[in-house]
């Protein structure tokens, strides 16, 4: 997200609107909690923070759907870091519904905002989320096959926090069909979902879509499978291990060397939405090589 374009147009400043939740006791990422914490205080949060929706709203109250959690965006990149991991996993079986056939597992989603509405009226916590089967707005962004989405999705059921048609993983009423089942490989594997751009212009599944571009993946990772440091890969049942090397930008690293945060998805011509696309993937490679710079490696028992 642009936070220069958002604070223009609410006419605030997102760090004073953080202050204000701070000072009145609301728990970051506490999602549901932290909004009726907010509606509590209401009156002073509007003066500082702009008139702000308990809907998904993306263009009204957008610092205080970020500090609690909810909603989609989420997050901003301008105030996050950007770790990059190394993870061994084990291959899962091809036999969820849509098996990849590459030993990866069926995706879940956990950071969707489909996410928070499905698990209604307890809420979904970003300190410590429940992923949901593969959602409607995840599956568009891999420009699913519409005979594929249309097959798990129903557009006669919504979710009503966000209005979106919900995907099951199982057959069963209401929100339970979207839980996982327990022994399902998406449930303990690794599990994968493509990107492809023009990221998220198409809202509606088609069987082929007229420009795909693959750009990389998703990846969900379940918890309940993870090794600790002191383990291997398959003690104790365990599917996947992160490595101990990693690496990190900063949002602000990447605005340091030229980083294009105009937000063009579904706005300008997908030509349009390519060409920035591309330029800012030279700008990621340009700060990462520049941070790389600054990495002396360690040298054990000299």
């Amino acid at each position: 997200m642009n936070e220069s374009a958002i604070e223009r147009q609410d006419g605030v400043s997102i760090d004073l609107c953080l202050s204000e939740l701070r000072a009145r006791g609301c728990a970051a990422g506490a999602s549901f909690g932290c909004l009726a914490c907010a509606d509590a205080h209401r009156a002073s949060l509007v003066a500082r923070c702009g008139n702000y929706s308990d809907g998904d709203h993306r263009t009204h109250g957008w610092a205080v759907h970020f500090y609690c959690g909810v909603g989609w965006p989420g997050s901003s990149f301008q105030r996050s870091p950007m770790t990059e991991y190394c993870v061994e996993h084990a291959a899962a079986p091809q036999t969820d519904p849509v098996p990849g056939g590459d030993g990866f597992a069926q995706y879940i989603s956990c950071n969707s905002d489909e996410c928070d509405g499905a698990l209604l009226p307890t809420g979904n916590l970003p300190r410590d989320p429940t992923c949901i089967c593969w959602v409607w707005d995840d599956r568009m962004l891999s420009q699913e096959p519409a005979s594929h989405t249309l097959a798990a999705c129903d557009p006669a059921v919504t979710i009503p926090w966000v209005d979106s048609i919900q995907c099951n993983c199982s057959q069963g009423p209401g929100a339970e069909a979207t839980r996982l089942p327990p022994g399902a490989p998406m449930a303990n594997f690794v599990g994968r979902s493509k990107v492809y751009l023009p990221y998220y212009r198409y809202k509606q599944p088609m069987e082929r879509y007229p420009v795909s571009v693959l750009a990389g993946d998703n990846l969900s990772f379940p918890n309940r499978r993870a090794c600790t440091e002191a383990q291997a890969l398959g003690e104790g049942g365990c599917t996947w291990k992160r490595l101990p090397q990693s690496r990190m930008l900063y949002g602000a690293d990447l605005m340091a060397h030229g980083w294009n945060a105009t937000e063009v998805s579904g706005v300008g011509s997908i030509e349009e939405e390519l060409d920035l696309t591309y330029r800012n993937m030279a700008v990621f490679r340009r700060a990462l090589e520049a941070v790389g710079k600054y990495r002396v490696p360690r040298c054990c028992g000299c």
